[in-house]
């Protein structure tokens, strides 16, 4: 939130009458505020400054407000949203609601009501905001963790040493669910409950389940038992669930003695986040060891085996399923039409169909989720393309598919992830990669927006030449697929 306010608000209101008044109450009350008179006019104010809430009306010439919110919450998804509606209205007001606005308000509206919107809504960025505050070196240690390719037992013992050193435990206790990895390696990494053992909280796998989908998803309390209360009270023992979306692996708790610091639900948030981590290590390391076990034998990758280990893997949901698909037949399309070697065009399609490998475990709830993501939800999406690369990791018949998968978000300018490679840095098939998989993304329905048409995908593709991708393969990309031309997406499906 901007400093030295309340807070700064976008107006965006085609009204004269309407804006001005709309712009004054609001400074009245304690806002900063800017004003637009269409949604285009919207767009250039947030990319030349911070707004941390939007009131638009939805009727306006140029761009409306629906298409407004789409692109706010694409581009600017840490940004607010509150529509205005007229008689008539009401049902886009509502899918404004479904694309991820906070509220609607319907005109003619009374002052009050508006201020009252206006600080509900700051109310509520205010406390979301301040969940997301948990200190952030461990989270960037933790992603450095994450990041580099180890094995699971040792990703797990640094995961846990990092627990060790943020929350000063007298002990760390971790439990696997029947049927999840290999608990030995776990305990193992986790080590003995050193000085309270007795301390430890049992709960069954049916309580753990249930934790993982309350809103506060911790324990921060005493244990259960007599001899346990004597040595902790509340707060001096914090369990949450190691969980993955939906997918519930096991429990981590940590504990210390009554004469210590008690544990803040601060505390507890950010171990939740460790949890979180920890059960994407298990299930990457499950989704290794599998296909290590599946493709032991094998000497050479091809696109029919690809595709039985995608399916093998359980990784996507509906959606990426046929997103891979038709990434990879477009890659190939491409990498054809440069004139690259038959190998070449199959190792760029092979990525292509498995580029999006790492997100399992990311959970379909969060991939599909119609709104805005948490800051920890962004934080799993955006490590795919490493996990994805550890997944295939390893086996010989991959080596030439890693690179590209690990790298297909990184920007031309420098400004993508995970690595932060630019221009040439970046592998060519990953570039290649990166084209073709934006091109999909924009001409196929998303939760959040509905899909471009091809024009609007090229003009996007051509806007972002040299910034986000390859001007040349953008330049290559738009001459393999002039308008009407593309094979109809049912048929790649």
């Amino acid at each position: 939130m901007t400093t030295g306010s309340r807070g700064t608000v976008l107006v965006v209101e085609d009204e004269d009458v309407v804006r001005e008044l709309v712009v004054f109450v609001l400074q009245r009350g304690g806002y900063r505020v800017r004003s637009a008179m269409n949604g285009r006019d919207a767009l250039t104010t947030l990319q030349n400054h911070d707004i941390d809430l939007i009131l638009t009306d939805l009727r306006m010439p140029v761009m409306g407000g629906l298409d407004l919110a789409r692109e706010v919450k694409t581009h600017y998804p840490d940004v607010d949203i509150i529509v205005l509606t007229a008689y008539g209205t009401i049902g886009s007001a509502v899918e404004a609601l479904k694309l991820g606005a906070l509220d609607y308000l319907a005109k003619p509206f009374e002052i009050n009501e508006l201020l009252e919107r206006v600080a509900a809504c700051f109310r509520q960025r205010e406390k979301r905001l301040a969940a997301q505050q948990a200190p952030t070196m461990p989270l960037l240690e933790l992603n450095r963790i994450l990041s580099r390719s180890t094995d699971l037992a040792a990703t797990l013992g640094e995961i846990l040493s990092l627990i060790r050193s943020t929350f000063r435990p007298d002990h760390v206790h971790v439990e696997l669910l029947n049927g999840w990895g290999r608990p030995d390696l776990l305990a193992a990494a986790g080590g003995a409950c050193d000085r309270i053992e007795s301390a430890i909280v049992k709960r069954s796998a049916e309580e753990i389940k249930a934790l993982a989908l309350s809103p506060e998803p911790w324990w921060l309390d005493e244990p259960g038992d007599s001899v346990a209360a004597e040595r902790l009270s509340q707060g001096h023992c914090v369990t949450v669930p190691i969980a993955s979306s939906e997918e519930v692996i096991g429990a981590l708790q940590i504990g210390r003695d009554i004469q210590a610091p008690r544990y803040t639900e601060q505390d507890a948030l950010l171990l939740h986040l460790f949890g979180a981590q920890i059960a994407l290590a298990v299930l990457h390391g499950d989704a290794q060891r599998r296909l290590h076990k599946t493709f032991s034998e094998l000497q050479e990758l091809s696109m029919s085996a690809a595709e039985t280990l995608a399916e093998a893997l359980g990784t996507f949901d509906e959606y990426t399923r046929g997103h891979s698909r038709r990434v990879a037949s477009h890659a190939r399309r491409l990498a054809e039409a440069l004139g690259l070697s038959e190998h070449e065009c199959d190792v760029i399609e092979i990525a292509g169909l498995l580029h999006d490998i790492g997100k399992l475990g990311v959970g379909e709830t969060t991939l599909r989720k119609n709104g805005q993501l948490t800051a920890a939800e962004r934080d799993r999406v955006n490590l795919h393309p490493v996990q994805g690369a550890r997944i295939l990791a390893g086996l010989e018949a991959l080596a030439e598919v890693v690179p590209i998968v690990r790298h297909h978000h990184e920007r031309y300018d420098g400004g993508g992830y995970p690595d932060g490679l630019r221009g040439e840095e970046i592998p060519f098939g990953a570039r290649l990669l990166g084209v073709v998989d934006a091109y999909d993304s924009m001409t196929t329905d998303r939760p959040y927006r509905k899909a471009l048409t091809v024009h609007e995908a090229r003009q996007r593709l051509l806007q972002g030449a040299g910034a986000q991708f390859d001007p040349a393969l953008v330049e290559a990309w738009i001459k393999v697929t002039p308008e009407g031309s593309l094979v109809p997406m049912a048929e790649l499906a």
